[in-house]
């Protein structure tokens, strides 16, 4: 394979556009080794547009060799600044080396400060210890914060999806406790004027229907009042 040379290689940098979707999804796939990983150019045409991600490549002889996605992320605690959040650095293997990277991260500092940033942030995988050189020699700090990461994977875990609720849960059409809830208020509310209640006994949120909700408060209260 040819390699470049090793001194300041001239790179173009600017927003990724459609049709620079493949070569940053070769970048992804030399980053990540998941052949799932797939970039939509109706996606990448989208983000080239917001006004607050940005997919930025760099170039070098007109080849994407470079990619990072800036995003900038709002926040209260100072006011009206926002901190950014980074994802995704890479150069291709055979171009590193060439002052590629650093000329990213100015890139996307630039940005950062153009838009008030308070801070730049990134996760790093903890075995890329020299990507963790790289980012530290540009000015990151590793050892001030302890970066913590859930995928996808794991959500269902801790939170079932709505489709993993038991069908007897559900058994009037709803598929979220939200939505159940608000029906039952609805109908407790009225046909029950809350002048006319009394605090009823709890009942699991999830577990009747409305209209056994319905019979439970005729059965203590009796039935609807006029007023």
């Amino acid at each position: 394979m040819t390699s470049i040379s090793k001194h300041s290689a001239s790179v173009e940098l600017r927003r990724a556009q459609a049709p620079d979707a493949e070569a940053i999804q070769l970048l992804y796939r030399e980053l990540v080794s998941d052949s799932t990983i797939r970039v939509l150019p109706e996606h990448v045409a989208t983000l080239a547009e917001s006004p607050s991600s940005f997919l930025i490549v760099g170039c070098s002889s007109g080849i994407v060799c470079a990619t990072a996605l800036l995003t900038i992320c709002p926040d209260v605690m100072y006011q009206r600044q926002s901190f950014g959040l980074i994802e995704n650095v890479i150069v291709a293997e055979r171009h590193r080396g060439a002052g590629i990277g650093r000329r990213l991260m100015e890139h996307i500092e630039v940005v950062g400060r153009d838009h008030d940033c308070t801070k730049l942030m990134l996760l790093s995988a903890s075995h890329r210890h020299s990507a963790h050189r790289f980012f530290e020699a540009v000015g990151f700090e590793g050892n001030k914060k302890t970066g913590f990461v859930k995928y996808g994977s794991k959500f269902r875990t801790t939170w079932p999806s709505p489709a993993n609720i038991p069908r007897s849960r559900t058994r009037c059409g709803w598929t979220t406790a939200g939505a159940a809830l608000s029906a039952i208020l609805s109908v407790t509310l009225t046909r029950y004027p809350v002048s006319t209640l009394t605090p009823a006994p709890a009942v699991p949120a999830l577990e009747r229907s409305p209209k056994e909700y319905e019979y439970l408060i005729k059965q203590q209260y009796g039935p609807r009042t006029t007023t």
